[in-house]
């Protein structure tokens, strides 16, 4: 085929029968893109990054796949024909379409936590802002609880969680109903424990939930140290 015909075919694909099949590429595209980020965002936000994906980005990565197809069989012209067609998508969305967000890789001095939380908060805000044919209503409420999901996970734990979520008390309880024996009882799980006082432990021996001021104190230093040495590696 020559190369005329090789872009007519692409044309016949981009512009009839893919787009009767699939639908219009800024609405596939921008699906797609979709899936891809929730994926690659769950790999690569432990090297650093968070990905956004546009619909062009799709385009191109699907012409890459054709020149790696191309590549392997030169001969097979499905692969050239496809590959001129996710371009000529990705021109067009790219030149005419609605830009998206690109690759957070954050600003000078940042964690991989914050570059991760910005990027989720900004995709909050496209979510929000992006016209209302991009998105269905169902799917964009899922896509920003989803990122607000990510944020809750992905910020430090502060000492005001631990004692409100984590932190137990000793609390007064009796082995019988005669209340002769006195004994200590942990609030989070009810663990009783009777003779000796146990109230000088700093963590419960059942759930391990920090008992004391200085076992939440402990507690923190431990989160510190594990977020401190996660942005290290």
């Amino acid at each position: 085929m020559t190369r005329k015909e090789i872009l007519a075919a692409a044309e016949k694909c981009v512009c009839g029968d893919r787009e009767q099949d699939h639908g219009s590429p800024e609405n596939n595209f921008r699906l797609i893109a979709e899936f891809w980020h929730t994926y690659l965002s769950a790999k690569c936000v432990a090297a650093g990054v968070h990905v956004q994906l546009d619909p062009e980005d799709v385009a191109a990565m699907m012409a890459l796949l054709k020149i790696a197809r191309a590549s392997a069989n030169p001969e097979h012209i499905d692969s050239w024909i496809d590959g001129a067609g996710y371009m000529a998508c990705g021109g067009e969305l790219a030149t005419l379409g609605e830009k998206g967000l690109r690759i957070n890789r954050g600003g000078p001095g940042m964690t991989r936590e914050e570059i991760a939380i910005k990027s989720c908060e900004d995709r909050i805000k496209h979510l929000k802002s992006a016209p209302p044919h991009h998105y269905g209503k169902r799917q964009r409420e899922r896509a920003i609880e989803l990122e607000k999901v990510k944020i809750k996970a992905l910020r430090p734990v502060s000492r005001e969680r631990v004692e409100k979520v984590w932190r137990g008390e000793w609390e007064q309880c009796f082995e019988d109903w005669r209340k002769q024996i006195e004994g200590d009882k942990c609030s989070r799980c009810g663990f009783e424990h009777y003779g000796t006082s146990i109230k000088k432990h700093h963590f419960c021996p059942s759930c391990g939930s920090p008992m004391t001021g200085e076992a939440v104190e402990m507690v923190m230093e431990r989160l510190e140290a594990i977020f401190s040495a996660r942005n290290d590696d």
